[in-house]
């Protein structure tokens, strides 16, 4: 079922509970905090339930990572697509969040696997990335080839653990994602290996 709100987008009523990929493909469901820190570490898509408690995921749709939002194969069902930043501040200026009864399922960490602020915050992805650059793997990759530059220099045989390691991706990708509490919101970049829900709109 879908619902039109004042800014004309077509917005489903529930939250986004699927456990395949359009193209069938199955997108891990973990059901611990170790797993889903593990997925974060990886780099790998996962979803969960709220709680890891399957009675959440029918009350409040799925938790979903960035990695799994940002995957090709698509998680939204087919003619459903996830808010742009745009339209998530679309939504916010018109006030419509509250009226779409977005649940407050708060946040899954990727960093710990633990749900924070559960029925306090509500968490939503959008499809919008953000990319910025990251300091201290700038700072790292520079002391890295120092060292190679100065085993060359000496005339010495570069270390296996410098010949063989790869410089870090000196951007950080973030996923814009609108968070709530009561009547305020507003949209911010967050980690990838981080949980929210996904509520999506009608292409």
């Amino acid at each position: 079922m879908t619902d039109k709100t004042q800014n004309q987008y077509i917005w489903t009523h529930e939250n986004l509970r699927v456990t395949e990929f359009q193209n069938g493909d199955s997108i891990p469901l973990v059901t611990s905090a170790k797993d889903w820190k593990k997925a974060s570490e990886n780099r790998s898509a996962a979803c969960c339930y709220p709680g890891y408690n399957p009675e959440n995921g029918e009350k409040y749709g799925l938790i979903y990572n960035g990695y799994a939002i940002l995957d090709e194969r698509g998680i939204c069902p087919e003619g459903l697509r996830i808010p742009t930043e745009v339209e998530l501040r679309e939504l916010i200026a018109a006030g419509m969040q509250l009226e779409l009864d977005l649940p407050k399922v708060g946040l899954c960490n990727g960093s710990t696997g633990y749900f924070n602020n559960r029925d306090l915050v509500g968490y939503y992805w959008s499809s919008s990335i953000e990319s910025v650059k990251d300091e201290d793997a700038i700072q790292k990759n520079k002391e890295r080839e120092s060292r190679r530059s100065g085993y060359i220099r000496r005339g010495l045989g570069i270390p296996d653990e410098l010949r063989v390691e790869l410089d870090m991706p000196e951007t950080k990708q973030y996923l814009k994602r609108l968070y709530f509490t009561g009547s305020a919101a507003n949209i911010h970049g967050f980690e990838l290996g981080n949980g929210h829900s996904v509520r999506c709109i009608q292409i």
